[in-house]
């Protein structure tokens, strides 16, 4: 997996719709925002693209954390998973 952050900003929301759209297996860590849980708001995104391009994109994998805490702020059951991957 390549791991993926700013995934919810201009430039980042751009770059993962392509990497998934050429088959990168992608993994973004995302926090959550504005009462959304951080893959609501990366579905948002990849379906706003979806509209834009008349493609469907695969999903990539969610894991809500946040970078400015220890240990990004995975639950221990994303970090064992981001680990392994």
């Amino acid at each position: 997996y390549t791991l993926l952050t700013g995934a919810t900003g201009l430039v980042g929301g751009h770059l993962l719709a392509h990497l998934l759209s050429i088959g990168f297996p992608v993994a973004v860590i995302a926090r959550e925002g504005r009462g959304r849980s951080a893959g609501e708001r990366i579905g948002e995104i990849l379906e706003r693209r979806e509209r834009a391009t008349g493609r469907r994109l695969c999903r990539p994998v969610v894991l809500e954390g946040d970078l400015c805490e220890p240990g990004v702020g995975l639950r221990q059951e994303q970090a064992v998973w981001a680990s392994g991957h």
